[in-house]
């Protein structure tokens, strides 16, 4: 049986494993650190919670040791919560270093942020959208020398879909050397993961774990057969029992929106469950309070989009309750994967309704297990089918009361802009003054208000920056709606520092605004013709993603191996 010895890992990074109660590797870490630590590309697909994280942090920082300067590792994820675990893990096992790390996610200050960039950490954990921010909105991050770009949940991050990474892959992608190591880790393997491995450059390792069942054996898997307008009554019930027979057990339960998470919620508070929720409407530091006191058993019962279904490490977690069917089988694996980890026993029960069937069948051929009915006393459950009814009506009515979806709609506002498309509707000032409209035959109209029901398509690298008696306006030379030539925008005042930078990176700008240079010949890989080095995820040159060509390679500048400092 292998050890970390055995693995090539020095004595002082053997010795945090100890000390953090890891005796021996798992077969994630046994097969992947040896191809890490020889300077090969690695791609690896293991169950959840089989140790994927340590089998990249464990020979990342052995290197850094070895050759210490800053930024070394960039780690890309998909979720907020995800990156500050990874970051955790660094720091526990890069403790005798001194390592110094830099986590780069949404909801946080980015000018603290950039300061933090500034002093070049060792070890950069981000998701793909604010670290893209940063590169094309300032100077404050060099990746140009760094030596390992990791992706973790690297299905999540390549597939295209609701939220897609791959503009802002291509920014970061063009950010980085082409010569580095790349590796790829995640709990599923997808054709866009095989087609990366096809194509990568640098001597690539492919590890996958190979089993008939794509979830652990302690994982008892179990479904429930309901009515749709009956679920919640369901769900109650069986919290009910669980939190009878087993009163220190952790309950994590999925479902399907930001908005039912947050009626869900209300609603076992009413019945006096320790309840919080987790999901992307919430603000950040909400988001990770609320986690911690999870994790802390604080609250026995957290209620989570799928923003906590990857990656996430919480060891008390006993059950997992699918309140709706996974549209998807892989989704189903990874909610799943948040208990009976590590070798410890779970439960997962999945609500299924008369309109899921054809979705459990999908992913019990997936998972190649059959799941078994959980027992629930149906008497029991129409005892309280009244009072969970009344008591969701309620919740759903106090929520439509609130400022719930405000958020929502401010992130559909910045899409938009980014997008290129502005609803009229923020075109008028901050006092809801209407735009002036000058029509095509000359004639102007002081007041006329344009139906805002139109949606106006601007090309913002037609956009120019004007002022006038002080005030900030955008000018576009052809701008058309109904027929009519819009000459001056005013922008409220929410969004005008995002309208500056997004001219400042994508188009031309005049009256005291930088003008862009040109960003390189390159093409492929980065964001296209003329947009940089053209580097694709194993670093090679080519077009799209994946890149096909030879990279441009860069001379490594050897750092000095005395102690972990940061090299200006």
């Amino acid at each position: 049986m292998a050890t970390f010895e055995t693995l090539g890992l020095h004595e002082w990074l053997i010795q945090q494993c100890k000390q953090m109660g890891i005796s021996r590797p798992t077969p994630v870490q046994e097969k992947c650190i040896p191809a890490i630590l020889e300077g090969r590309d690695c791609l690896g697909c293991a169950k959840t919670g089989s140790g994927k994280t340590a089998a990249f942090v464990l020979p990342v920082l052995q290197k850094l040791s070895e050759d210490p300067y800053g930024v070394f590792c960039l780690v890309l994820t998909p979720t907020r919560e995800l990156a500050y675990q990874i970051a955790e893990q660094f720091r526990a096992f890069g403790k005798p270093l001194g390592l110094k790390d830099c986590i780069i996610v949404g909801g946080m200050d980015m000018v603290y942020q950039g300061l933090e960039l500034s002093k070049k950490p060792h070890v950069v954990v981000a998701t793909p959208g604010r670290l893209a921010d940063h590169i094309r909105s300032s100077d404050t991050i060099n990746l140009n020398r760094i030596q390992f770009l990791i992706l973790d949940e690297a299905d999540r991050l390549l597939e295209q879909g609701c939220t897609d990474f791959t503009k802002d892959l291509e920014v970061i992608l063009s950010a980085v050397p082409a010569k580095r190591q790349t590796l790829l880790f995640s709990a599923t393997l997808t054709d866009t993961l095989q087609q990366l491995q096809s194509i990568a450059m640098n001597r690539p390792f492919f590890w996958e774990h190979k089993s008939e069942v794509q979830t652990v054996e302690e994982l008892d898997q179990r479904f429930i057969l309901t009515p749709e307008k009956v679920k919640d009554a369901y769900l109650v019930q069986l919290i009910q029992k669980f939190q009878d027979e087993h009163d220190d057990w952790s309950i994590m339960i999925f479902t399907n929106t930001c908005k039912n998470c947050q009626i869900l919620t209300m609603m076992l508070r009413e019945f006096n469950f320790p309840t919080i929720s987790l999901h992307s409407m919430m603000k950040q530091r909400q988001r990770f309070a609320n986690l911690a006191k999870f994790k802390s058993n604080v609250f026995k019962i957290l209620i989570a989009t799928d923003v906590a279904a990857r990656g996430l490490d919480i060891p008390t977690v006993q059950v997992v309750i699918n309140h709706n069917t996974p549209g998807l089988p892989k989704i189903y694996i990874h909610r799943v994967g948040r208990t009976a980890r590590a070798g410890r026993n779970g439960v997962s029960i999945t609500l299924v309704t008369q309109y899921d069937i054809h979705l459990i069948n999908a992913i019990e051929e997936q998972i190649q297990v059959k799941l078994k009915e959980f027992p629930v006393e149906e008497k029991e459950v129409l005892k309280i089918l009244t009072q969970v009814n009344v008591t969701r009506r309620q919740c759903e009515i106090s929520l439509e009361s609130t400022d719930f979806d405000e958020k929502k709609k401010i992130n559909k506002r910045k899409q938009m802009i980014l997008e290129g498309k502005l609803p009229l509707s923020l075109l008028k000032t901050a006092q809801n003054h209407p735009m002036l409209v000058e029509l095509k035959n000359g004639e102007t109209y002081n007041g006329h208000l344009v139906s805002c029901d139109n949606w106006m398509n601007i090309n913002l690298r037609e956009v120019i920056c004007t002022s006038r008696d002080g005030d900030k306006f955008w000018r576009m030379p052809e701008c058309y709606i109904r027929g009519s030539t819009i000459k001056y925008l005013r922008i409220p005042d929410e969004i005008i520092d995002m309208v500056k930078e997004e001219v400042l990176s994508k188009g031309r700008g005049r009256g005291g605004m930088q003008q862009n240079k040109p960003q390189g010949k390159g093409r492929g890989g980065g964001p296209g013709r003329g947009g940089g080095a053209g580097r694709g995820i194993f670093g090679g040159r080519g077009r799209g993603m994946t890149g096909t060509g030879r990279g441009q390679q860069q001379e490594k500048k050897p750092g000095k191996p005395q102690g972990v400092k940061n090299q200006n």
